[in-house]
Parts: structure tokens; C-alpha cells; sequence
């Protein structure tokens, strides 16, 4: 007998009726039919709408610095789903990776950083964008032949950017006046030069005068720095009892301390010596080192009266040796001496009062980095303070041979700045003339004024959250707008255009992983080119995995994905079933190792994924090699400076009679005419954008 929910006891089997109450159902008065419609879709949010430039964007809750910087942001909803967002920048799709939006850089080559969990975003920072292999490009009709020094010092490149929410721009380095002999003639070093960008314009400082540059560019590999750690135990002497006369201490009218003073006088004039600034330290047997406040000298009593900035030296001293010590001193060759009582070097140097707030980078040691110059008290001597910090100078360094010097033998440039950019310009043995220029472009992904910034994303807050929709607009703002990517809002808006009168839209899950297509090489043309190429060593097997160019995808198959490869013949595809080897087996990241794989028959029709060290920044099929001029030549790749030291691998080489060689052995005989020295070659220089100059990679650098 039937069992029925609700009924007792035992009744004849027959059709019955159950009602049951939905209470989160959803009807519309009148019985109709609503449409429901699941898939994934993506929310479209306008962030920036036009921009203000100048890095007056962002939101200053993500960004490190607590200021928006023109490239720190923020999604209205968090967390988003990863691998789900896209940015678009007046259009234009970014390639982002997801990580912490932190006070640490991230690399070049992505345009933003995504932090998935609290949906903040970084656009990438300014930088120097590279002309045929140069950090700047020189105008054709330039009558001198002078340069801009490139290159890098320590951790920064000579030719860079000081300002990292600079916007995208090129700037014009354009000659504006030059000093001239008597004969008419241009004095090299003496030209005058702007500095205008095509979004910033002229920059000006804090007096409203434009930022000028010289060619004045100096280096030099005799630098050396002051101790800092203790002022009177490791700074350098600047002036002394011993080429001026004791000192001691003097009371000043009005002092209410009887026992300690501020005041200390000696016989001499020590504003003429030059040598000593505020700030520098008064060292007297049995105290530290008290620092300057301000230096007086009376020329009717030839006496330099010192105020320390505290009221603690022994009012008691009385003609007491002496020194003072400088911790913020560079030094150009301290083997040339300086006159104790003139402060005039033995020797000239090449500084000079012109260097005042320009930027001396030394390259190495621990001093390496970027310092303003706030003094320049010889030809040899300037101080300085922090580039970064105005407030710091040297790290803590000391003296440990008693000559005031911390380090020595230090490799510096000196540089100029307008906020922006950090250069030099070096005079040739042309001078320049008004009007000569130089090119350099900064890479920027900070917004410039009027730009629009819109993102593309899944909040985890809309997953499996039903809501009823009666217009496609109301839709389209939660959901975004249909395409071919966007299901929720097609189905939405082939409903609508049905006649729906309302949508209930269930944004589901999205998938993990998507399935993504690449070309490892590509089909042979009617030219001959592209194809495999034939042979049996790992670089005729060795496939790379490009990383893409936009979106928020790393190109990097994880362990558990099924890889399907197809060969490709006359646009006919057709699917081959190697057997997969277990991914990223660190055996198989050596050259030994892919060697053993490829050449065993335990895996003679498999295929695997390896990490590697080598990264793999382009490949062709259409290579020039010149022994005239030890060349490499492609248009498939675009050389920069940043090439210099990288590994060109050869992976089949054609004669001029059409011979193909594939083996490393041939192609090494065909190269440098010897079976030893490889396929491989080194980037020893750039030409330009499709050449470069190259040896082998093997020890004695063999030329083609």
C-alpha cells in the first residue's frame, strides 16, 4: 500500500496533489513567466572617468606613499575572482599580473599588479623607453657631436627617470644658447639646453625659472667619502688648531647659563678658507662633536667666532686645540691636497659653483646611490645630501685609517635634473649649436590629463546572488554589456529582445582553468619559412610557452593541465596523442637532464612542461649572420641596450648555397669554422633595433 507524506494509515494507490511554499521564490502579479538566465558574466566599472593628470588621480587607501600618485586605484567591490579582471586604458587592454600592492616595484613588463583580495591596483611606474638600443635618440641635423652618457652607475641607469607617476611623453633636450670665443666660435662645454615635454611642458623650480642644463657632464673613478659613524672619530678635518691659531670658549651678552656656552672663537678668517659649512662639527679634546650653527668672522680683530647649535661647551676652555670634521663630504681624488689656511687645492678640479643642485651618482660600495649637491667649497671638494631623503646623507660608515675618508677609488658621474629626468650631457669634439636636440621617451602607464581608466571584473559578491531585472540597463550595470565572452548578459539581451519583460540573472562560478590556444611555430610559408626544421637535440625539441601581452593570464599551465597538440598542414589540423610526463620535474631543468628525455626510450613519444632558467625573450625564423662585420641582423626581433650579455641560440643555419645545417657541430663549422665553439652566440653591442654585433659564447669569445 501507497506510504504518503501527511496521510494516515493505508489508502488505494491514486494520483494526489502536494503543495509546497517557496517563501525566496520570485512571480510577478499575473502568472507571467519570467526568464532566468545563469552564465558567467563581468562586471564593467568606469574608475576613471577623465582623468586630471599630474598625479593628481588614485585612490591614496591603496597606494604605500598614502597618495594615489596617478597610478594606485581601487574597484568599488572586493574581494574579485582571480584571473578575472581586465583594465582597459583609453581603450587598450593592459597585461597585469596579480600580487600585494606593496612599496616594492614589480616587474617591467606588466602594465598593472592586481590584489585580488582587496581589489586594489597598481598601474606601472615611469621608466626610460629604449630608441635603437639607446636610453636617447640625437636629432639628425645636430651640428655638435656630443652625447648623453648611457649606461648604468650602481643600482640606476645614467639616463632615468626621478618622478615615478611621470605621465607617457617624449621629451625634447633642445640647445637654447651657447658662450662663444672671440672668434665667434662655440666653447665646448659652455651650451645651454631645456628640457620640454610633449604632456609637461617646461618644468620650473621653486622661483619660477626653468630648469636649464649644460653640457657639463663629468666623471671621473678617484671619488671618495667622509666617515659619518662618529663625527670626530671618522669625519674628515676641514680646518684645525694647526693652520689657525687655539681656541676658546666665549660668553655672549644676555647668556643665562654662566657654566656653558655656545660660543667659540679663534684667531683667523675661516669663511675665506672656505672649507667649513653649517652643519659640519666642532671637535675639542673631551667632548663630541658639536654641530655648527653659524660662523662669524670680525676682520678688525681677524677672529671667526663659531655658534654650535648647543649651549654645552665648557665656558672654562681657553686656548684648547681644535678641529672641525665634515660626514657629508665628497672628495674628487683626495691624493690632491688642500692649502690648510687658503682651502685652495694643489691641483684644479672640475667642480664649481654651477654644480649646486646637481645629482652625483657614485656607482659602487656602500655609499652607491644618488646624492644632491648643496655645497662646493673647491674644485675638489662638494658636500651633499640624499636625493631620496634631504634629510639623510652617507649611510654610517667609518674611518679606519685615520684620513677622514670612509671609502676611496669610487666611480661617480655627475648629473643634472628637473624632477622628471636624471642625464648628463657629455660636449664632443663638435660644440653644439642653438637649436641641436636630443629625444628621450618615458614609458608610463600613470594617467595623463583626460585619459580613462575602466575595469572589467567578477566580484565575489555577485556569485549566486539572483536579482530580477525589468530593463537591460539595470542589467548591464551589474553584469556589463553582452559580447561573445559575456553569457549572463547575451542571454539577458536575446530575452529582452524576445519580449521578456523581466530577467532573473544568476551570475555563477566561473570556470578554472580557461583554455588558452598558442602557436609553438608556426607553418611553413611558400617562401620555405617557418616549419620544423628537423633534427634531434634539445634546441630543435625545445618549445617555448610565449607569456602573454594583456590580460591577467601568466601563460604558465599548471601540473594538472591536459595539454592537446596539433600539427597544422595546408589549414587542416590534425590532433597527436604524445604521453604526458609528470610537469616541472627539476631533472628535466638541466641541459643533462632534457637531453636524456629526449633521447631515451622510456619517453620516445612524450611530451612535459619544465621551468627553466633561461628566459626566452624572442625567436624568428628570418636570421642574417654578417662575418664582415660580425653582425646579427632580424626583423623579428627588436634589439635594446638591456640585449648587451644575452644568448642568441642558432637552431638551423643555411649556406649561401641553400645548404641546411641543423646539428650544433655543423652549424659551429659554418660559423666560426671549428666544431667546438657551438651555436651559441653573444650580444657584445647594439647597432640598432634589428642588429646586432655578436661572438660566440664559448671562452675566448671566438669572432665569426
Amino acid at each position: 500500500m501507497a506510504n504518503i507524506p501527511g496521510i494516515n494509515g493505508f489508502v488505494q494507490p491514486d494520483a494526489f496533489a502536494r503543495d509546497r511554499v517557496i517563501s525566496r521564490g520570485v512571480s510577478i502579479p499575473g502568472g507571467t513567466r519570467i526568464v532566468c538566465v545563469m552564465g558567467e558574466g563581468l562586471r564593467e566599472e568606469v574608475v576613471v572617468e577623465q582623468a586630471q593628470g599630474s598625479g593628481l588621480d588614485g585612490d591614496a587607501t591603496c597606494s604605500p606613499t598614502g597618495s594615489g600618485d596617478g597610478r594606485y586605484f581601487s574597484l568599488s567591490l572586493s574581494p574579485v575572482v582571480s584571473g578575472r579582471t581586465e583594465l582597459y586604458l583609453n581603450g587598450t587592454l593592459l597585461y597585469g599580473v596579480e600580487d600585494v600592492v606593496d612599496e616594492t616595484s614589480f616587474d617591467g613588463k606588466f602594465d598593472f599588479r592586481l590584489d585580488p583580495s582587496t581589489g586594489c591596483f597598481e598601474l606601472q611606474k615611469a621608466s626610460i623607453g629604449d630608441q635603437d638600443g639607446l636610453l636617447y635618440s640625437a636629432s639628425s641635423l645636430n651640428t655638435g657631436n656630443g652625447t648623453i652618457p648611457d649606461g648604468t652607475c650602481g643600482l640606476h641607469d645614467l639616463v632615468s627617470v626621478v618622478d615615478s607617476s611621470a605621465p607617457a611623453e617624449r621629451w625634447t633636450i633642445r640647445a637654447i644658447g651657447v658662450i662663444r670665443d672671440s672668434n665667434g666660435d662655440p666653447i665646448p662645454g659652455r651650451t645651454t639646453f631645456t628640457a620640454t615635454g610633449a604632456v609637461s611642458g617646461q618644468l620650473r623650480d621653486e622661483n619660477g625659472q626653468p630648469y636649464l642644463f649644460t653640457d657639463s657632464y663629468y666623471t671621473n673613478t678617484a671619488g671618495a667619502v667622509s666617515g659619518t659613524a662618529d663625527a670626530c672619530a671618522d669625519g674628515f678635518v676641514v680646518a684645525d688648531s694647526a693652520d689657525f691659531s687655539t681656541g676658546s670658549a666665549v660668553m655672549k651678552s644676555g647668556d643665562a647659563t654662566t657654566d656653558t656656552t655656545d660660543q667659540f672663537l679663534f684667531d683667523g678668517d675661516l669663511i675665506t678658507q672656505g672649507q667649513v659649512v653649517v652643519g659640519d662639527y666642532l671637535c675639542v679634546d673631551g667632548y663630541v662633536g658639536i654641530e655648527i650653527e653659524d660662523i662669524e668672522y670680525n676682520s678688525t680683530d681677524d677672529e671667526t667666532t663659531l655658534t654650535l647649535v648647543t649651549d654645552s661647551l665648557d665656558s672654562s676652555i681657553s686656548n684648547t686645540t681644535w678641529d672641525i670634521r665634515a660626514t657629508d663630504l665628497f672628495v674628487d681624488d683626495p691624493t690632491v691636497l688642500h692649502d690648510g689656511t687658503t682651502g685652495v687645492p694643489a691641483s684644479e678640479g672640475e667642480f664649481s659653483s654651477a654644480d649646486i643642485g646637481k645629482i652625483l651618482m657614485i656607482c659602487s660600495g656602500e655609499s652607491v646611490g644618488r646624492y644632491t649637491v648643496t655645497h662646493v667649497t673647491s674644485s675638489r671638494r662638494i658636500r651633499v645630501e640624499s636625493f631620496e631623503d634631504p634629510l639623510l646623507g652617507f649611510p654610517t660608515l667609518e674611518d679606519d685609517n685615520s684620513d677622514g675618508l670612509a671609502e676611496t677609488g669610487l666611480t661617480f658621474h655627475m648629473l643634472q635634473t628637473n624632477g622628471v629626468l636624471l642625464f648628463g650631457i657629455l660636449p664632443g669634439t663638435v660644440p653644439f649649436e642653438v637649436g641641436d636636440k636630443f629625444f628621450v621617451d618615458v614609458n608610463s602607464r600613470v594617467l595623463s590629463a583626460n585619459d580613462q581608466l575602466v575595469a572589467r571584473y567578477i566580484a565575489e559578491a555577485d556569485i549566486n546572488d539572483p536579482q530580477l531585472f525589468l530593463s537591460a540597463a539595470e542589467l548591464t550595470a551589474k553584469h556589463g554589456a553582452a559580447s561573445l565572452t559575456n553569457h549572463l548578459a547575451l542571454g539577458a539581451q536575446m530575452a529582452y529582445e524576445n519580449g521578456a519583460p523581466a530577467v532573473l540573472a544568476l551570475q555563477t562560478k566561473p570556470p578554472l582553468p580557461r583554455r588558452t590556444s598558442v602557436t609553438l611555430l608556426e607553418e611553413e610559408n611558400s617562401d620555405g619559412e617557418g616549419g620544423f626544421q628537423g633534427g634531434t637535440e634539445v634546441d630543435d625539441l625545445f618549445f617555448v610557452i610565449p607569456r602573454p601581452i594583456e590580460g591577467l593570464i601568466t601563460g604558465r599551465p599548471d601540473g594538472d593541465t591536459q595539454v592537446n597538440i596539433f600539427i597544422v598542414r595546408d589549414a587542416v589540423e590534425t590532433q597527436i596523442f604524445p604521453n604526458k610526463v609528470s610537469f616541472y620535474n627539476s631533472q628535466l631543468e638541466t641541459p643533462v637532464g632534457q637531453n636524456q628525455f629526449i633521447s631515451s626510450s622510456d619517453t620516445s613519444f612524450s611530451y612535459t612542461i619544465v621551468n627553466t632558467d633561461t628566459k626566452v625573450d624572442g625567436d624568428g625564423d628570418d636570421g642574417v649572420i654578417s662575418a664582415a662585420d660580425g653582425s646579427f641582423s632580424t626583423l623579428e626581433f627588436d634589439f635594446d641596450g638591456d640585449d648587451v650579455g644575452k644568448i642568441i641560440v642558432i637552431q638551423s643555419l643555411e649556406d649561401s648555397n641553400g645548404v641546411k645545417y641543423t646539428d650544433v657541430a655543423d652549424i659551429s663549422t659554418q660559423l666560426f669554422g671549428n666544431t667546438t665553439s657551438g651555436a651559441e652566440l653573444i650580444v657584445t653591442g647594439i647597432t640598432d633595433d634589428s642588429t646586432a654585433t655578436v661572438v660566440a659564447n664559448d671562452m675566448g669569445s671566438t669572432a665569426l
